[in-house]
């Protein structure tokens, strides 16, 4: 197992793998319906997003597994397409490492979309589209789901909530790993 500091990243496997992701062709529809939605069918598609951001000038500089101040999770896009900046915080010590990166990095991407997506917008988003019925499998008792009237926050910000829903959601359909369900327990 990788130290969690572990620098290292094997950005050609990463790649295939992301590639290989975002070719399936329900994480295009699904990627496509979102992006579409937050810019009134104009969004274009991940694809478009990744390569971007795999051909920005320093591709060596393109993760992090420093943890920023303000991530939240497994995996954190940090900067700019727009400025050559974007980079992206990606958690280290997993078993399937360049998997695991992989995966983290096609979540990540939508945020880098348009002039940049937040949490709360790429939610919002999915929230209003035929994929937010998927919140009955991810969030089976509502306790987690920001949009739901039993929704307990039990601690989180709404930017927890926001993150959660959305990329409870997106790794159903653009992902390798199982997907995950979340309850909250009542503080």
């Amino acid at each position: 197992m990788l130290d969690p500091q572990d620098s290292t990243f094997d950005l050609a496997g990463i790649s295939k793998v992301v590639d290989a992701i975002l070719s399936e062709p329900n994480c295009i529809k699904f990627a496509e319906t979102i992006l579409n939605q937050l810019s009134r069918g104009k969004g274009g598609s991940l694809i478009d997003v990744s390569n971007a951001f795999f051909n920005q000038p320093k591709p060596d500089a393109l993760f992090t597994r420093v943890k920023p101040d303000r991530s939240r999770g497994e995996a954190t896009a940090l900067g700019k397409l727009s400025n050559s900046t974007a980079t992206m915080f990606l958690v280290g010590g997993r078993t399937n490492q360049t998997a695991s990166d992989a995966d983290n990095v096609v979540q990540e991407l939508f945020h880098f979309a348009g002039n940049g997506y937040s949490d709360e917008d790429l939610a919002k988003a999915l929230h209003k589209t035929a994929y937010a019925q998927d919140a009955k499998h991810a969030f089976p008792d509502g306790t987690a789901n920001i949009f739901d009237k039993r929704y307990i926050p039990a601690g989180w910000s709404d930017a927890d909530g926001y993150s959660t829903y959305f990329h409870a959601i997106a790794s159903r359909h653009c992902g390798f790993r199982s997907p995950s369900t979340y309850r909250n327990l009542k503080k």
